[in-house]
């Protein structure tokens, strides 16, 4: 209840203001919703959209906290107590909220995405998979959670028929599976036209 209000609060602010706030996870926030505005999606895919992104700024930052499990990875993310600090961590969670966002709302990715990255001082080419980095953490954590959603039935990507039934594999995926899979992550430059694809 508190993530939806704060969204509610948030679709009142000025856009594209979106650098307002010190809070890294405040600017993702509102450029999503700029996204939302932007694709005129209907409220399910709208839920579904804003999950998935802090679904991967959650496991991001989960990695850089001493108590928090990532939903995908469990505890093998998480990076040694020195290196817990807010830049790390913004870093983290911008890079994964960067993925999803671009994956989700290609058409603002250099309009709304890019700029917010730069504001940042972040490359969002940089598409690094070392989890010893924050930039590999949130990338990681953010393809492995998009190859599940893009399985999850939804037809994000446009490529199951009316005909016939769907039947999800990825999500009976087991974690060691998973955890074995983001090792072979080949992330690609995205455009408006393309999204990150990782190697099965």
């Amino acid at each position: 209840m508190v993530v939806a209000f704060g969204l509610t609060i948030l679709g009142t602010c000025a856009i594209p203001a979106f650098a307002q706030s010190s809070n890294v996870v405040v600017q993702w926030n509102r450029a999503a919703l700029q996204g939302v505005r932007d694709s005129k999606i209907g409220p399910p895919m709208v839920a579904r959209a804003l999950f998935i992104i802090h679904n991967c700024i959650y496991d991001a930052w989960a990695a850089y906290d001493h108590k928090a499990r990532g939903t995908v990875f469990g505890r093998s993310l998480r990076r040694p107590e020195s290196e817990r600090t807010p830049a790390n961590k913004d870093e983290a969670i911008s890079f994964a909220a960067y993925r999803a966002a671009v994956d989700l709302f290609p058409g603002d990715k250099t309009t709304v995405f890019d700029p917010l990255m730069a504001n940042l001082g972040y490359k969002p080419g940089d598409n690094s998979i070392d989890t010893t980095t924050p930039i590999g953490i949130g990338n990681v954590a953010c393809q492995t959670i998009l190859s599940i959603r893009h399985d999850d039935g939804a037809n994000q990507l446009g490529n199951l028929t009316p005909a016939g039934f769907h039947t999800p594999t990825t999500l009976a995926t087991s974690r060691p599976t998973l955890q074995r899979r983001f090792r072979s992550v080949q992330l690609t430059t995205i455009t408006a036209s393309t999204r990150i694809t990782g190697s099965r």
